[in-house]
């Protein structure tokens, strides 16, 4: 089975941060099964800037907030198609 790190780099006292982090945690569920693979969520050692980077398996998927988990999710699930649709990774 495939193995998904998505991480939340950005300030961990910055509300947007949190939020997105915590949006994930919601998320990974419906990621995982959607993509049939596991998915872990963590906080980045790497501090990007003041507002939330969400990265997966080290690449940068969104930068910043949406209005909603929904569109996160959007674009994480946008980024893991085109990645399958390549197969030049491990995702």
């Amino acid at each position: 089975m495939r193995k998904l790190r998505i991480e939340v780099s950005g300030d961990p006292e910055n509300y947007a941060c949190i939020t997105a982090y915590l949006w994930l945690l919601e998320l990974t569920q419906i990621i995982a099964d959607e993509f049939n693979t596991e998915v872990e969520v963590e906080w980045s050692k790497q501090v990007y800037q003041f507002e939330p980077t969400i990265l997966i398996n080290g690449e940068v998927v969104f930068e910043g907030l949406p209005s909603e988990a929904g569109y996160l999710y959007e674009a994480i699930k946008a980024f893991l198609e085109k990645k399958l649709k390549s197969q030049t990774t491990n995702y």
